[in-house]
């Protein structure tokens, strides 16, 4: 004979039962939804509901710590994962592992309101995600599904931080369709092989963010079975019989390297015999990428222009009749020899002064400049030095440049001695100057490139 159940139990019995079964947020039964300008849906399918006003963040994701500085939320930010390295200032916040116990629960007692998680994450870290959870923080788990769907994603970052992101998205607009408009242009469009990884080597499928990348810059990519990629597939194996098959079609070889990707790096390519089948590479059409631009980042701008800028040329237009000041030089060499844009990837690199400067760290170039990887990247290359107060440093953008600044490129770029360099300036007129123009400097590059003194 069975027994009657008390009610009381009973009642706790179904509210147990019901809380173990999946169910749909606000009915939307889609992951993803912007609901109101207070609440979202994030990719886990959790209603994300936004009491407005500051609201402290712990970014574990590299890629929200670079847009939240995008959008004008860095005061949000009150720690971020080690990956996050980029812009300079994000150094100065306090770091977390997520994979370790004793960060999880520092994390726990500073009790943010927000920490923000990527889908890939989930599986690698689900152990300390659901202490996190446990313990009452509100995780929340963001990414763009697509280059289109990337407006959704930073409105979700202006909700949680109370940040207007329309400016920053309009102009985001703008720029890639101009790109489009720009690459239209292009007559003989180019074709191009990327490996994504040396290890069976990878290329990318037509599923990916880095291939609608490549597509916004104008090129023709190369890659197998294009009708028979799964849909989530990021990178198909080609195969180096299928380099070697497209050979005659490859007008340019582009690795990428950097978190995510195992392309080769230009010392690897020049010790390993197979590249040199490649008549791409032989030709010297050749270059290694880094991976940062090719995440869901604002800096996607820079990726697409690195590519065409890289294949087509610079279109840049010299301003030979102005005065030869510190920014006119870095935005002259940068184009006119072509430099691939300088990036940081090591996440231990601001530990070490390895090039007498620290990337980014020019208290008068901010970040969101235009010239920001023309300046950054001659300084890194060692063209120009930047000025120092103490640790602090100066770019000091309008300053002349000057006869030892010169010399200085000189010997760094073709290896000049003094008596070089002093039968340079007599062949090419410059002798006795103290101030340079633009055009002087396209007359040194022009005269660098074609013969040797």
């Amino acid at each position: 004979m069975l027994k009657k159940i008390p009610l009381g139990i009973l009642f706790i019995f179904l509210i147990l039962l019901l809380s173990m079964v999946p169910v749909k947020v606000g009915g939307t039964g889609k992951s993803g939804d912007i609901l109101s300008g207070k609440s979202f849906v994030d990719r886990s399918g959790n209603l994300i509901a936004v009491n407005p006003g500051f609201n402290s963040i712990i970014s574990l994701s590299a890629v929200h710590t670079e847009n939240l500085y995008f959008i004008g939320a860095s005061k949000n930010i009150t720690g971020v994962d080690r990956g996050s390295i980029f812009p300079f200032e994000v150094n100065k916040k306090q770091k977390y592992d997520i994979s370790k116990p004793y960060d999880v629960e520092e994390i726990i007692r500073i009790n943010p309101d927000y920490v923000l998680i990527e889908p890939s994450m989930i599986p690698r870290f689900n152990k300390p995600l659901s202490r996190l959870e446990t313990a009452g923080i509100s995780v929340v788990n963001l990414m763009s599904e697509s280059l289109e769907d990337f407006d959704y994603y930073i409105r979700k970052l202006g909700i949680l931080t109370s940040c207007n992101t329309e400016s920053s998205l309009s102009q985001f607009k703008r720029d890639i369709g101009l790109l489009e408009e720009n690459f239209r242009k292009h007559s003989d469009r180019k074709s191009v092989f990327v490996e994504t990884s040396e290890r069976g080597y990878y290329t990318l499928s037509n599923n990916s963010l880095l291939y609608r990348i490549f597509t916004l810059s104008g090129v023709e990519i190369i890659n197998p079975q294009k009708n028979l990629l799964q849909k989530d597939q990021e990178y198909v194996k080609a195969g180096f019989n299928f380099i070697k098959d497209n050979n005659r079609n490859i007008d340019y070889y582009f690795t990428v390297t950097g978190p995510g990707f195992l392309g080769a790096s230009r010392n690897s390519v020049s010790q390993n015999s197979r590249y040199n089948s490649i008549d791409a590479v032989k030709n010297g059409n050749f270059m290694e990428l880094s991976s940062v631009f090719f995440n869901y980042t604002f800096r996607i701008i820079d990726g697409v222009k690195e590519i065409n800028r890289a294949v087509y040329g610079s279109e840049y237009s010299y301003e030979g009749d102005k005065k030869l000041t510190r920014e006119l030089f870095a935005r002259t060499v940068y184009n006119y020899l072509n430099l691939e844009t300088f990036t940081v990837t090591d996440t231990g690199y601001y530990d070490f002064k390895k090039y007498n400067h620290l990337y980014g760290s020019f208290q008068d170039v901010y970040y969101l400049d235009k010239d920001f990887n023309d300046i950054e990247t001659v300084v890194m290359h060692g063209f120009l030095k930047p000025f120092k107060e103490g640790e602090t440093e100066f770019f000091n953008r309008k300053s002349s440049i000057t006869v030892p600044d010169l010399e200085q490129f000189f010997y760094l770029y073709k290896d000049f001695n003094s008596d070089e360099i002093l039968n340079l300036f007599k062949q090419l007129n410059l002798e006795g100057q103290d101030v340079f123009s633009v055009s002087d400097l396209l007359k040194i590059l022009n005269f660098l490139q074609g013969e040797s003194v």
